[in-house]
């Protein structure tokens, strides 16, 4: 997503799952905003990159870090099981 930050446009990538549960990208945003771009359940500071390149970049770390987790996984299971 892309955001203004001291008058320039930067990137940045952001959790769309709270509470085993997800949610649409303007939901999300929302929330990481209210808690001042950290993210409200690890307390990662939210990364603002100034390109859209080097933002991809993170979101395919973060996603490959992400495939492996387990809670994930369950939450993965329950939404294709329709239980969002």
């Amino acid at each position: 997503m892309s955001v203004e930050r001291d008058g320039k446009e930067k990137f940045v990538v952001i959790p769309t799952m709270f509470e085993g549960k997800f949610f649409e990208p303007d939901e999300a945003m929302r929330r990481v905003e209210e808690a001042g771009f950290v993210d409200p359940e690890t307390g990662r500071e939210i990364i603002f990159h100034s390109t859209l390149k080097k933002a991809e970049a993170e979101a395919k770390k973060l996603g490959a870090r992400l495939d492996k987790d387990p809670k994930i996984e369950k939450a993965f299971k329950l939404l294709r099981e329709g239980q969002r």
